[in-house]
């Protein structure tokens, strides 16, 4: 059972162990919100910048955003067909949502996502077919999406400053010794 404890400046948890999210106050103690839309393991999640919506993917093969002060599910699409895990990650404060995963030829991808228009993502692009799980990590500053394969050397990254064009990729990737 997978269970990841995340905190904010508010004095609240959030956790996930098993198909359920929990919000629980610190200093009570206390489990104030639980949602469980998901009928499978969820293996990822991100809050938004300003703290409003969660993602997460799930061992179902599905992305979700929740909103945890309405106690509700706002959107679910099908993720990455891949029986490998999936990974979420909201870019900052915006409304784009990035995922990796796998497709069915075990192929991993990412895709971009507009949380106002959930249906599909607005683009999604294959890279390899390693076996690591790409783990994406976002700097807000220079607005770069860093793509890290689970135990591999190199980290690819993309420029995402026009998030209207598709995502590019810099000249070039980062060789870790």
């Amino acid at each position: 059972m997978s269970q990841e404890v995340y905190t904010s400046t508010y004095s609240v948890a959030l956790c996930f162990s098993c198909c359920t999210v929990l919000f629980l106050t610190i200093s009570l103690g206390c489990v104030i919100v639980a949602l469980s839309p998901h009928s499978d393991v969820v293996q990822s999640m991100s809050w938004r910048g300003d703290g409003t919506t969660l993602a997460t993917s799930a061992k179902d093969k599905k992305i979700r955003l929740l909103d945890p002060r309405a106690n509700s599910c706002i959107a679910e699409v099908d993720g990455h067909r891949g029986v490998k895990e999936s990974k979420v990650l909201f870019l900052g404060d915006s409304d784009y949502v990035i995922s990796t995963g796998f497709s069915t030829s075990r192929q991993r991808e990412f895709a971009l996502w507009d949380a106002r228009e959930f249906s599909k993502p607005l683009t999604r692009s294959t890279l390899d077919s390693s076996t690591g799980v790409l783990i994406p990590l976002y700097d807000e500053d220079t607005r770069m999406l860093f793509l890290a394969g689970k135990a591999e050397s190199n980290i690819r990254y993309l420029d995402l400053t026009d998030l209207e064009k598709r995502p590019h990729y810099v000249e070039g990737q980062c060789w870790c010794e």
